[in-house]
């Protein structure tokens, strides 16, 4: 074989097939749903093992304090429990009556929530000891302020 067919059959051995491409395509696009889909802001509204619902939830941030509100129909304000860390707030809120859902679309889906539950991992840290809330017709609005690690330092 003459050197000029050994070099081009080397570089034919490198190349990779059409179908090769595809694969490495459909690979590499799996991976980033997988990766996307993996994030916390995504997850099912509901938990089957625990029977419970995540309540609709909107936060917004301040330069003060982070405002959090919460829907929670069918509950009393005596059934509500708020706990908060310095990095996240949790809602656990049990329902009046339970909720039963039957047939979703054309899967069928059979299932009684009793009660809400979601723990919120904020991006700042809050100020525990200063927490309110508010519940007026079936909205939970919690104020937490933002804790302050700055503080100024005296020179003598």
């Amino acid at each position: 074989m003459s050197e000029e067919n050994e070099k081009d059959m080397k570089i034919m051995r490198h190349r990779k097939s059409i179908f090769d491409l595809y694969d490495d395509l459909f690979e590499n696009m799996e991976r980033k749903f997988r990766d996307m889909f993996s994030l916390s802001s995504f997850s099912p509204s509901w938990d089957n093992e625990l029977c419970c619902l995540q309540p609709l939830m909107d936060y917004r941030i301040t330069k003060d304090e982070v405002i959090l509100t919460a829907d929670l129909p069918n509950v009393d304000k005596e059934n509500i429990e708020i706990n908060a860390t310095d990095d996240s707030i949790e809602i656990e809120a049990k329902m009046k009556s339970e909720v039963k859902f039957e047939k979703w679309g054309t899967n069928s889906f059979q299932k009684t929530f009793q009660y809400f539950h979601k723990i919120l991992r904020l991006p700042v840290k809050i100020n525990i000891d200063d927490i309110k809330a508010n519940f007026k017709k079936g909205i939970l609005q919690i104020n937490a302020p933002i804790k302050r690690t700055k503080t100024k330092v005296a020179i003598d």
